[in-house]
């Protein structure tokens, strides 16, 4: 991957967002439109949230 390659930070959400949307599919809910596969406001509101927490970590 060219961030490890450059030392450059970088969150991979691919298993989060896989563990999320099994939660979310139990609750008849999703994180993307079936249509395309782009996030939903479900998708977009999870990964801002999965961003900020490692944004907060870096800065500790």
């Amino acid at each position: 991957m060219i961030c490890r390659k450059h030392n450059i930070d970088f969150m991979d959400p691919t298993e989060f967002l896989h563990t999320k949307a099994i939660q979310l599919a139990e609750e008849g809910k999703q994180l993307y439109f079936l249509k395309d596969g782009h996030w939903n406001e479900n998708g977009h509101q999870y990964v801002g949230e999965l961003l900020a927490q490692h944004i907060n970590q870096l800065s500790k």
